[in-house]
């Protein structure tokens, strides 16, 4: 009795230290999408050919994470980051203007509709912004599923809403491959984690990886994919097929960690902590490609 008791005070612990979270009873409640169905074949959209600073063999873009749009949250600061993000084109150094965006998911809170197109219409503010500024026709604003995206069976909302309407999927930007994982339930699944070790293995590029739900998030296993051989599979995957950086969401605090041939890092929450970053990738040495991240505050 003694025992039992015990446990179920932890469970009930667990609900309420992580009430937004994979663990807590929103996610009991509502339920998520299986990810095996969803992301069995990589999409690949080829080439970012439209902004012509990322022809360059230097190039920046921007990351932010978790910005739950219909949160209950308030004093959003929406108005600012686009105040800050406008900011960065002003750089004397033409490569450190951005050149695309990318959300790292739980772009909605609950998974509904109107909460996408709060997200796309905050999403169109940015790519105006980008567009205006280079005098280019595109600036792209990918989107990545999270946890929160599947709720009350949202991710089909989200495919329906968020460019580039997949989930599973990768672009190329001068000479880097970047993978989008979906994540949103925890892990990769079997069907995507076969699938990318197969792309991986046939993509002789460097290589940027940005998900959900992180692989080690400084060893707060609670915010990490739970099935430690997955993990295992991935370092190795991505030590072996040239992965020079990862980036994570999900934890809503930053975490780092070197594994030598790449690094991890945990980004903190845009909607909690009013950070997104400006990311630096320099292939002009023609080896390994320099990864600079920055934390812009707002």
């Amino acid at each position: 009795m003694k025992f039992r008791f015990s446990a179920i005070f932890r469970l009930v612990f667990l609900f309420f230290l992580f009430p937004s979270c994979n663990f807590g009873a929103f996610w009991l409640e509502f339920g998520e999408e299986s990810v095996e169905s969803r992301a069995r074949v990589l999409v690949d959209l080829g080439d970012l050919k439209q902004n012509p600073s990322v022809s360059g063999s230097v190039f920046s873009f921007v990351a932010f994470t978790d910005c739950h749009f219909g949160s209950s949250r308030v004093g959003r600061r929406d108005d600012e980051f686009l105040s800050a993000f406008g900011e960065l084109f002003s750089c004397a150094d033409e490569s450190m203007r951005p050149s695309f965006a990318v959300c790292l998911g739980d772009i909605a809170d609950g998974g509904r509709q109107g909460e996408y197109d709060d997200y796309n219409a905050f999403a169109e503010k940015i790519s105006a912004a980008g567009k205006k500024s280079l005098g280019t026709d595109e600036f792209f604003v990918y989107g990545i599923p999270g946890n929160h995206d599947t709720y009350h069976g949202g991710i089909s909302r989200f495919m329906d809403s968020v460019f580039p309407h997949a989930t599973y999927y990768r672009f190329s930007a001068g000479g880097v491959s970047f993978y989008c994982l979906d994540t949103a339930n925890g892990t990769l699944g079997y069907n995507q984690l076969s699938d990318l070790t197969r792309q991986m293995e046939n993509d002789g590029r460097q290589k940027i990886v940005m998900t959900h739900y992180p692989i080690y998030a400084g060893g707060n296993f609670l915010m990490t994919m739970q099935d430690s051989s997955e993990r295992n599979l991935l370092v190795t995957l991505f030590r072996k097929n040239g992965v020079r950086q990862v980036y994570e969401g999900h934890a809503h605090r930053p975490y780092g960690f070197d594994y030598k041939s790449f690094r991890e890092d945990v980004l903190s929450a845009y909607l909690y902590d009013s950070v997104f970053y400006l990311v630096t990738v320099d292939c002009r040495s023609g080896g390994r490609a320099s990864v600079t991240t920055r934390a812009v505050e707002f």
